[in-house]
């Protein structure tokens, strides 16, 4: 007889492992603690998940390829690259207004040296980078010797840095505010150019 996959407990184990991530990081997460934050035995979120890392592997997998989908998407969809830059942290910050802790869950993953980025996500991702790399380059935007790495560090990493950096109130704002999108996008592309 067929298993009957409780959906609710399975979104409850994708929240709480991504809960647990950002309050004490990679290393701190443990199954013990995920099973108890959402509320399931062990041994059923062992039937979905065989480890820890199978778990925030899925997780992490499962935003990235968005993004990266998101990305090319955008790529199809808008007139320029700017464009896709601005679609872009506009997401971010949406995606952090919210839901905070999917941005949090990857800043604290990338971040986090614990963690092994699993290689096909890197690739991807480097995939979608290239893309963006090679329309901005054509149009003039982005300066000949730009590379994937420096498209992902200005376009992907950089919203990031600034939504973390309000958060922790580092320099006495503690909100993004949805005008300030357009500096943010000047600051991305502007690393970029001639």
């Amino acid at each position: 007889m067929a298993r009957i996959t409780d959906t609710n407990k399975i979104e409850k184990i994708k929240e709480a492992a991504m809960e647990m991530i950002v309050t004490t990081g990679f290393i701190g997460a443990s199954i013990s603690s995920i099973a108890k934050r959402a509320e399931v035995s062990e041994g059923y979120l062992y039937r979905y998940y065989s480890s820890k890392n199978d778990l925030v592997n899925d997780l992490f997998a499962a935003r990235v390829s968005a993004s990266n989908e998101r990305l090319s998407n955008f790529l199809q969809t808008k007139e320029s690259v700017r464009d896709v830059i601005e679609a872009h942290v506009q997401y971010i910050y949406q995606s952090y207004s919210i839901n905070p802790n999917q941005i949090k869950f990857l800043f604290m993953l990338i971040h986090d040296f614990t963690f092994t980025i699993p290689d096909g996500i890197v690739e991807s991702m480097n995939e979608v980078c290239l893309k963006i790399r090679d329309k901005g380059i054509k149009e003039g935007l982005f300066a000949e010797d730009v590379t994937a790495e420096d498209i992902y560090i200005n376009i992907v990493n950089l919203p990031m840095q600034y939504i973390n950096s309000r958060l922790r109130g580092y320099f006495g704002k503690t909100e993004l505010l949805p005008v300030e999108i357009g500096h943010i996008v000047d600051r991305c592309t502007n690393a970029l150019k001639r």
